[in-house]
Formats: structure tokens, sequence, C-alpha cells
């Protein structure tokens, strides 16, 4: 399962910005316990971008903004299944953004 956990730029231009990545690869599985039907595999892209406020000014250290984008792609999958009549979809492309202080 490739990712790339966190990559933060020196100092320079995009100093305070970070970004990470990494791909989720689930492989095909049985659909019930009698084994008559599979589910099929499926590969998900996820990602995070964030900026510490901080390298602006010290007025702003311990300020972060982070993005977060989980099946960035948003694929269509069957996460699992049941029965051949009972199965769920996964998790559409979700985001979130969340801007922290730490004092």
């Amino acid at each position: 399962m490739p990712s790339l956990r966190k990559y933060e730029f020196s100092p320079g231009t995009l100093n305070g910005l970070g970004f990470g990545a990494g791909i989720r690869c689930n492989d095909a599985t049985w659909g019930n316990d009698t084994h008559t039907f599979d589910v099929e595999n499926y590969t998900l892209v996820d990602a995070m971008l964030e900026y510490d406020f901080g390298t602006l000014s010290r007025d702003f250290q311990g300020m972060d903004l982070r993005v977060n984008a989980v099946n960035l792609l948003d694929k269509d999958y069957v996460s699992s299944c049941s029965s051949a009549t009972i199965c769920h979809f996964g998790e559409a492309r979700n985001m979130t953004a969340t801007l922290s202080y730490k004092w």
C-alpha cells in the first residue's frame, strides 16, 4: 500500500506548506460464507494538504489549516456484502477542513 505520509517544504516560497497522500488497495473478497460470489477489488486515493500559519508571523504561532480528502477520485465501490442481496457501498469522496490553534 504506497503512501507518502507527510512532506513539508523547506524554507522558501512554500514554507509552511505540507502535503501527504496514500493509496489503499483492497483485494477481491468472498461476498458470503458459502463463497458463491465475490466482491470486486478496489483502489482508493486519499490526500492531505496543510499550512502552518506560524511561518508567516510569530503572532500566528500554533495556528494551522488542514484539508483532508478521503476517496479523492470519488470512486464508486462495494465495500462489503453479507449476502447476494445485501451489499454496502463504500464512502464517497469526503473532504474536511480544520483550522486549529494550539497554545
